[in-house]
């Protein structure tokens, strides 16, 4: 994206017998400094 934006997405699964779980998200880091000492975290997760 840029210098500045990280974007990290992820998924889960879990099973254990007959019962599972989903997740799903993603978290942004925004790098507000410049040099990496300020930074604005964001997530989004749905299950």
């Amino acid at each position: 994206m840029s210098d500045k934006v990280i974007l990290n997405p992820g998924a889960y699964y879990a099973r254990q017998g007959n019962v599972s779980e989903t997740m799903f998200g993603a978290y942004a880091a925004y790098n507000l400094s410049g040099d990496g000492t300020q930074q604005l975290f964001g997530a989004l997760i749905t299950a």
